[in-house]
C-alpha cells in the first residue's frame, strides 16, 4: 500500500482556496481515506498553513487548523532533523528546488512515502517519489480534426470565467465537479485526473499523430483557469515530442498566458466580439484584457490562429472595428471563421439551463462566404 505525503499547497487549498480547488483536494483525500491509505506531512506544512490565520490574529482558526491536520493525518507531524536537512541540501543542489520544497521531499523520503501530492509542476523532475498533480476535465475527444493540424486528441479542462451566450459546452462553465438532474437521475459532469493518467490517455494515439501531423489540444472551458495543471500537461506532452495546441479565450493574467504559450506549439485564440460594450453583455467579461493579451502573445514566437465565431444578429456586424483591431496588432495573424450551430441547444435543455439564444439561426453558407469575403477585402488572411 502506498504512503502519501501531503505537500503544503493542497492543504492550503483545502482551507483557504476557491470552491473548485477545495473540492478537488477533498475528492482526492476522500479516495485515499476510504482506501485506508496512510497520509503524512511535516511541521513545515503546518507552518505554511497557519500563516493566513496568524496574519489575521485569529487564534480560533489556528487551533482549528492544527486540530484538523492532526485528525487528517491520524497522528503527529513529522519533525525535521539534521539528516533531513542534509538530504534536502542534496536535493536542492541536484534539482535547484527551493529550500522548503527540498525539505518537504526529504521529509517524505524519511517517512517512507512513495507518493507526493502537490500542485507544483517543477517537482515532477524529482523521480525518486511519484509526484501527483490533479486537475478537473469534463471530456476527452479522440480523432478530432477541427482543433489544430492533423488528427488530434482534445482534452477539455473544466471551468471558464466567461459566460458566452452561444457557448457550445455550457456544462463546462462551472469550476469543479457538478451534479445535474437529467431525466430524474443525477449526472456528474467533470472528473479529476492526474497529469500522468491524462498523458497516458493522450499517448495512446501517438501513431495517428505521427501519420497525420497531429497532436494534442487543450480546450475547455478555459484551460488557462487551471494553469499549473495545464503547464504540467504541456511539459509532459512536450517531453514525448507531441505537437501541443491550446484553445483559449485569452481571458487570464498575462503572465499565465505567456508561460503557457512558451510550452505550446500553437495557440488557437478566440475573438468573440469586436464591440467592447457588446462583448461585456454577451460574454460577461471585459474585452480589454483579451486584447492586451493578444498583443503580448504576438510578441512571442508561438504560432497563433485567430478564431472568430459567427452568430447571426449577435456578432456578425461591426466588421470595420474588428478589421481595425486586427490591423493594429504587431503582426498579421491568420483568421478562421467558425459558424454558430445549434447543436448545443439540447445540452441546455438536458441540464435544465435557460436557453440563451432560442431564436438565433445558424448562418447559411452564403452568409459565411459573405463574411469571409468582407474580411478578405479588408486584407485579412482568412483560412
Amino acid at each position: 500500500m502506498s504512503t502519501v505525503f501531503l505537500d503544503t499547497a493542497p492543504l492550503i487549498y483545502l482551507v483557504e482556496g476557491t470552491a473548485d480547488l477545495r473540492q478537488l483536494v477533498r475528492l482526492r483525500l476522500s479516495e485515499w481515506i476510504d482506501a485506508d491509505v496512510p497520509l503524512r506531512s511535516s511541521v513545515l506544512t503546518l507552518a505554511e498553513l497557519l500563516v493566513p490565520a496568524k496574519k489575521a490574529g485569529d487564534v480560533r482558526r489556528v487551533y482549528q487548523y492544527k486540530t484538523a491536520l492532526r485528525e487528517l493525518l491520524g497522528g503527529p507531524l513529522h519533525g525535521i532533523d539534521e539528516h533531513q536537512a542534509e538530504r534536502a541540501a542534496e536535493i536542492r543542489a541536484q534539482y535547484g528546488f527551493s529550500s522548503p520544497d527540498a525539505l518537504q521531499l526529504a521529509s517524505a523520503q524519511a517517512m517512507g512515502c512513495d507518493v507526493f501530492f502537490t500542485n507544483d509542476r517543477q517537482l515532477r523532475k524529482f523521480k525518486e517519489i511519484e509526484i501527483i498533480m490533479m486537475g478537473i476535465i469534463f471530456d476527452i475527444k479522440r480523432f478530432a480534426i477541427h482543433d489544430g493540424p492533423g488528427i488530434r486528441t482534445t482534452l477539455f479542462l473544466k471551468g471558464c470565467p466567461l459566460r458566452c451566450r452561444w457557448c457550445h459546452n455550457p456544462e463546462s462553465q462551472g469550476f469543479g465537479i457538478e451534479s445535474f438532474s437529467v431525466n430524474g437521475d443525477s449526472m456528474a459532469v467533470g472528473r479529476e485526473i492526474s497529469v500522468d493518467d491524462a498523458v497516458r490517455l493522450i499517448s495512446r494515439d501517438m501513431v495517428f499523430f505521427d501519420e497525420s501531423g497531429g497532436g494534442v489540444t487543450f480546450s475547455g472551458g478555459e484551460p488557462l483557469s487551471q494553469p499549473e495543471f495545464l503547464m504540467a500537461l504541456l511539459e509532459a506532452c512536450g517531453a514525448l515530442g507531441l505537437h501541443r495546441a491550446v484553445d483559449t479565450s485569452g481571458y487570464a493574467p498575462t503572465s499565465i498566458l505567456l508561460d503557457v504559450a512558451a510550452q505550446a506549439d500553437l495557440v488557437l485564440f478566440d475573438l468573440k466580439q469586436a464591440d467592447a460594450d457588446a462583448h461585456l453583455r454577451q460574454t460577461g467579461v471585459e474585452q480589454a484584457l483579451i486584447h492586451e493579451n493578444l498583443r503580448a502573445l504576438c510578441g512571442t514566437g508561438v504560432p497563433i490562429e485567430l478564431r472568430l465565431p459567427v452568430i447571426p444578429g449577435v456578432n456578425d456586424t461591426g466588421l470595420a472595428a474588428l478589421c481595425n483591431f486586427l490591423a493594429s496588432l504587431p503582426k498579421r495573424l491568420p483568421v478562421r471563421v467558425l459558424p454558430y450551430h445549434r447543436a448545443a441547444m439540447g445540452k441546455y435543455v438536458r441540464f435544465g439551463m435557460p436557453v440563451p439564444l432560442p431564436d438565433t439561426a445558424e448562418p447559411t453558407m452564403a452568409q459565411m462566404e459573405s463574411y469571409r469575403a468582407q474580411l478578405k477585402a479588408e486584407g485579412v488572411d482568412v483560412l
